[in-house]
């Protein structure tokens, strides 16, 4: 009986080392060499283990040198050793279990059929108690905030609360107790100071920070000195208010104020 042909691809090759393409899995390195051939099977040794593995003949496509000079035989499936054998490759995929000879039926049964209807009894009233109670709850709630707002808006120092704001809050800081001398510490010189008379007949001084936003306003007090009362934004819009002597707040007298 005639030897069996070498593969073109190890004719190719002339005796050089290859590697595989894809690597057969479990051998460890992917360098080889070739040592002999039957009509069925080719065998390789792996170069680095020195081990022999007979791989089937079939299994072999066309060898060629890669870009960085590796001689490379195709392999036309991947291959796997396991139980000392080198064979296809087994595809780990889970099959899910296949519906027995009713399943579909019983699906295209559960898409059609419709679902029970089930009576179910409420009781209406206790619900509509339960949402009288509820509802009064919340009621209650919505007034107890409102009622908090309106204490704190009338009040002590209104400079914790401000209505609306400007770009520039360091007003925040003054209170009743502050005269135009410490407010304009904590302030800095102001971009202009005046005095005007308001409706009512009080007399205010002024002074305006434009760039800042805002205007910090003072009860003008001929025998002693003036005191702060609130700011003002641009638009005359109050910005913060304070507790009066007397009582009540500074909020009535800032509204005279106009935009500066």
């Amino acid at each position: 009986m005639p030897a069996a042909p070498i593969p073109p691809a190890f004719q190719q090759l002339c005796g050089r080392r290859f590697v595989f393409h894809p690597a057969i899995e479990n051998v460890g390195a992917n360098e080889w060499t070739y040592r002999r051939a039957t009509w069925s099977e080719i065998l390789v040794r792996n170069a680095v283990t020195g081990l022999d593995f007979w791989i089937p003949r079939r299994s072999f496509g066309s060898a060629y040198d890669s870009d960085y000079g590796v001689a490379v035989i195709n392999l036309l499936e991947p291959l796997e050793f396991r139980d000392g054998v080198v064979r296809p490759r087994r595809c780990r995929v889970i099959q899910m279990p296949l519906p027995d000879a009713f399943g579909n039926a019983a699906v295209e049964r559960a898409a059609t059929q419709k679902a029970p209807v089930v009576s179910i009894s409420l009781d209406t009233r206790h619900e509509t108690r339960a949402g009288r109670i509820a509802g009064g709850a919340i009621a209650l709630g919505v007034i107890g905030c409102l009622a908090v707002a309106g204490y704190s808006l009338q009040g002590g120092d209104m400079h914790r609360h401000p209505i609306v704001s400007s770009l520039d809050q360091t007003y925040l800081g003054l209170g009743s107790h502050d005269t135009f001398e410490t407010a304009i510490h904590a302030l800095g010189t102001p971009g202009s100071d005046h005095s005007v008379i308001v409706p009512d007949g009080h007399r205010l001084r002024l002074a305006d920070y434009p760039d800042r936003g805002f205007r910090a306003v003072f009860l003008k007090n001929p025998d002693a000195a003036d005191l702060y009362i609130g700011a003002v934004d641009e638009y005359g819009r109050v910005l913060q208010s304070v507790q009066m002597p007397g009582g009540g707040t500074s909020h009535s007298l800032l509204q005279f104020l106009e935009s500066f």
